[in-house]
């Protein structure tokens, strides 16, 4: 029997991609339904992606939030860039501002520089979890 894996994707936009929009640059990238069949992404992130994890109090700007910091193996249009920490961030309450995804994964700064770089508008971006509890990020 195959290890059982939680998976999401997303094409990202040229704003997840850290590309220059008119908009601006976030430092994070939104966890939207993308391609997640069942269950509300509002809180599929949070209690099943990365309910294992270990959430403590945090602060986003001046905001309380939930906040978990997860390593993931960085794989990069087939090159494996290695183990990197990522910040992840919840907050119930996201949503009521725009309809704002609840959860973020925040670009650490050498993904930040990665991204920077190198426009992958467009592309797909993969998150899994296996079911020893190991994280991976694709960029395809």
């Amino acid at each position: 029997m195959p290890p059982s894996v939680h998976t999401w994707q997303k094409n990202l936009s040229a704003t997840d991609a850290q590309q220059e929009t008119s908009g601006g640059l976030v430092p994070y990238l939104r966890l939207t339904s993308g391609s997640l069949a069942v269950g509300d992404f509002q809180t599929w992130f949070r209690n099943e992606m990365f309910g294992a994890v270990a959430w403590q109090a945090g602060q986003f700007g001046k905001k309380p939030v939930e906040e978990a910091y997860v390593p993931f193996t960085v794989i990069v249009q087939g090159l494996n860039i290695g183990t990197i920490a990522f910040r992840v961030t919840h907050d119930d309450t996201r949503q009521n501002s725009n309809n704002a995804p609840n959860t973020w994964l925040h670009w650490p700064s050498q993904m930040e520089s990665i991204l920077h770089n190198n426009d992958f508008s467009g592309r797909p971006v993969v998150l899994t979890r296996d079911d020893t509890g190991l994280f991976t990020l694709e960029i395809q």
